[in-house]
């Protein structure tokens, strides 16, 4: 698996989910706390929610400007 598919399957499997179909812009701090908390139960290691969080920024900059 490249580094881009495993980022991509980490996006899929705990990103995604919990932000389904909603626009980025539609969010407040409250509903980003709520992902991470259920982020850092759903994934233990930190060292991979910082994976998931920074692919997470790095698409959602993306988005912003699509």
């Amino acid at each position: 698996m490249t580094t881009r598919e495993s980022v991509e399957s980490s996006l899929k499997g705990h990103a995604l989910p919990y932000l389904g179909p909603r626009p980025l812009g539609s969010f407040k701090p409250e509903h980003i706390r709520d992902w991470l908390s259920k982020l850092m139960s759903a994934v233990p290691a930190s060292s991979y929610r910082r994976v998931i969080l920074a692919a997470f920024a790095r698409s959602s900059s993306g988005f912003a400007t699509s």
